[in-house]
């Protein structure tokens, strides 16, 4: 007769023969190695400490769910079987899982799913939630954002005037120094986005909005505003109603009626001592809102406004200063002017303004960027210009954005990112002081804080278009082709229904990089189609054609654009000038290029760092050796190296563009092994432009040197990887139908 067992010890041996021990115990282990990642990996993401809090509630929730399966089922290599009761034979064992089984199992699954979705999500929400409580803890309590008032009249026309009392209003908030005012790009980004108060408020780090309406009825104007708190309730309200000649009164009244609610404590803004004709003014408010929203044909439609507006009144100083503006941002794009012409006609435009008021910071700051643009060697005069229009207006946000260029040029590089988070704290959602602020982060190495603030600049509900542009940009420099694709998609799709110029050179780009010809050349067919007359799509067929190493093409393509609009080489701006004579070197007209590049850029001055403009010194350098000038070659390219090399002491050489360009510079000095090693670095900082430099004769004198084509063979598998990836893709989405009907679907009157 056997001892008795007690039920504590065949339950112990029960749990043993069903491997539930061993269950808990892979368990515990997975779990403790999951918390460990996390502990490392959290911080680095920037993800608060306590989202690993949230990890621990999943693992504790899983742990009953694990000891239950353990029970029931075993994993061997079979799969998964049920365990029999103890006793049972072995046939029973071999038996496959029962309908029951798998309804089991998917319960199971079902628990496991919704623990880890819990987790997931309130990890993945945690960083917004947290930015959000810091944003609203760091609002000044004398902070505002004015949003874009709402045109309530009949005539959809009157928007741009809509906005521009907005921004008129906003301006004189911005003068009353109590005031904590954010700047027109950020708030005005949020129209008609269907965001709540609270929403908006967060994003923008601020107590107040200032909402409102206009009505305007021939010569009758009624504007209503309300100023709401941060949690959308409504702390003050009033209505205005006089005739278009009062707009000036009422936007004085609203803007000292907001700061008396929001700081009491400020001093009332000053009557303006000259107020322009009210028909000049509307002119100028749509130029003005033409010029700083880049809308469809801006570059023509802002000039002409503002142009108009001064006709009108020629004693209004800040239509003068803006029509200068316009034309500087713009002289490429003149109908009726040649570059030099545009740059000539804003200067007596600036001048004008000046002499009507020599203290009107946006006059001040539009002068200093006409010198960067004529004279950038001029770098004391343009701080000095920018400084005081910043001390004269401490909210615009255009004039620190140029003084953290000037700075930056002037080598003072941490007063120069200083400078733009100072704009960034005043314009959080600017593109362009986003922009170059992600650029300083990327001269730094610091990728991920530049991808980070330009994937914030697609946030908004409408994007600037140029923001895709500089994203894609870095993609390719980082050798993530695929994802420049994905970000080439999004913008076409977002911007299809408008203006075919605002993406399909993107798409046509981007699959020229991976070799993707006809793909490339049906978007750059589809802009031709749609904008016969537009220059600068002969201008991509002609890049496009010189990747393919079709250089005689691609140069006939460009005298084709010049020929078509009647442009003469002189009328272009010095990059494309620049581009030109880069073509007539490698099609063999050697003479032609120096004559085209031997002032553009200027060998007298140091290199800017332009690409454009490296390539360019670098391609007449070779054009030097080519006709046994070496003493002039050498020359430049001693320049470019002491450059690039100041650059590699300071930190600042990590983007792969760079370290190519400083690659190429020790090939044409001759020296193989330095140029290997430097491009092999650029290689690994995401070097992945295989198709243009396979092309290239400059990088031909390494055809048969077997390390550089070790390197070349490299890049091309992740070329060819990156097109695989593109091409899966576009199967996988229907992207160029999705396209098509986008752009079927535009509006008639586009």
């Amino acid at each position: 007769m056997s001892d008795p067992v007690s039920p504590g010890k065949r339950l112990f041996r029960e749990l043993r023969r069903r491997r539930v021990f061993r269950t808990a115990a892979l368990y515990i282990v997975g779990a403790w190695l999951v918390m460990q990642v996390a502990d490392v990996i959290f911080p680095a993401m920037e993800i608060p400490e306590r989202a690993i809090r949230y990890l621990l509630i999943a693992a504790l929730s899983g742990f009953p769910v694990a000891l239950i399966f353990g029970w029931f089922y075993d994993v061997g290599a079979g799969g998964i079987r049920r365990t029999v009761a103890a006793g049972a034979d072995e046939l029973a064992k071999a038996h496959p899982l029962g309908r029951s089984d798998y309804l089991i199992l998917t319960a199971f699954a079902v628990v496991a799913a919704t623990i880890l979705y819990g987790a997931i999500t309130n990890v993945i929400e945690l960083p917004r939630e947290e930015a959000i409580v810091a944003a609203a803890k760091s609002k000044p309590e004398n902070s505002i954002a004015v949003l874009p008032f709402a045109n309530i009249s009949s005539d959809p026309e009157n928007e741009y005037f809509c906005d521009g009392v907005s921004e008129e209003i906003l301006n004189k908030l911005s003068a009353l120094r109590h005031l904590h005012v954010i700047a027109r790009t950020s708030s005005f980004s949020f129209k008609n986005s269907g965001y709540d108060i609270p929403r908006i408020a967060a994003l923008l780090g601020v107590r107040y909005l200032l909402q409102g309406s206009v009505r305007r009825d021939g010569n009758q104007l009624r504007i209503s505003t309300q100023l709401i708190d941060d949690e959308g309730r409504q702390v003050w309200e009033t209505s205005f109603d006089r005739e278009a000649k009062g707009i000036f009164d009422m936007q004085r009244d609203i803007a000292n009626a907001v700061a008396r609610n929001v700081a009491p404590k400020v001093t009332q803004a000053t009557a303006e001592e000259r107020r322009p004709d009210v028909e000049a003014y509307s002119y100028f408010l749509i130029g003005r809102a033409l010029l700083k929203n880049r809308s469809a044909h801006w570059h023509v439609l802002a000039p002409e406004n503002l142009r108009r507006a001064v006709e009108i009144d020629p004693q209004f100083a800040e239509a003068h200063a803006e029509y200068g503006a316009a034309l500087l941002y713009a002289r490429s794009y003149q109908p009726d002017m040649s570059y030099d012409e545009a740059v000539q006609a804003a200067k007596q435009a600036l001048d004008t303004a000046l002499s009507l008021d020599p203290a009107l910071p946006q006059a001040l700051a539009a002068r200093a960027l006409w010198l960067i643009i004529v004279q950038p060697e001029e770098h004391q005069r343009i701080e000095d210009l920018l400084r005081e229009a910043v001390e004269l207006d401490p909210n615009l946000v255009n004039a620190l954005n140029s003084l953290g260029g000037e700075l930056h040029r002037q080598g003072r590089y941490a007063e120069s990112i200083t400078t733009y988070e100072k704009a960034v704290a005043i314009d959080p959602f600017a593109p362009a002081v986003n922009l170059n602020l992600a650029n300083k982060y990327v001269l730094r190495g610091e990728f991920a804080a530049a991808e980070s603030r330009m994937l914030r600049m697609l946030e908004v509900p409408a994007p600037a278009t140029f923001s895709h542009t500089v994203l894609v940009e870095f993609y390719f420099d980082t050798g993530r082709l695929a994802d420049a694709f994905e970000i080439a998609k999004r913008k076409a799709l977002t911007f299809a229904r408008k203006d075919a110029r605002a993406w399909c050179d993107m798409l046509a780009a981007t699959y020229a990089r991976v070799g993707l010809w006809e793909k490339s050349g049906h978007w750059y067919d589809r802009l031709r189609s749609e904008y016969p007359e537009f220059i600068n799509a002969r201008l991509i067929r002609s890049e496009l054609l010189m990747r393919q190493g079709r250089f005689d093409e691609s140069l006939d393509e460009f005298n084709a654009a010049l020929e078509s609009h009647s442009r003469q080489l002189s009328d272009l701006q010095p990059e494309n000038k620049m581009r030109y004579g880069v073509r007539l070197a490698l099609t063999g007209d050697f003479e032609r290029a120096k004559q085209t590049l031997a002032g553009v850029p200027d060998p007298d001055k140091p290199p800017t760092g332009s690409i454009v403009q490296m390539d360019a010194m670098q391609m007449l350098a070779w054009t030097y050796l080519q006709t046994g000038e070496a003493e002039r070659a050498n020359a430049i390219l001693k320049k470019i190296d002491r450059y690039f090399s100041y650059e590699q002491a300071q930190g600042r050489l990590n983007l792969s563009i760079d370290l190519f360009l400083f690659a190429q510079n020790a090939l044409l000095a001759g020296d193989k092994d330095l140029a290997i090693d430097r491009f092999q670095r650029a290689i690994a900082s995401g070097w992945r432009d295989y198709y243009l430099v396979r092309n290239d004769p400059r990088w031909q004198e390494l055809a048969d040197t077997s390390r550089f084509e070790v390197l070349m063979a490299s890049v091309k598998a992740d070329v060819d990887a990156e097109r695989e990836r593109i091409n899966q893709i576009d199967a996988e989405d229907n992207f160029e139908a999705r396209v098509e009907e986008a752009i079927a679907a535009r509006p008639a009157n586009r």
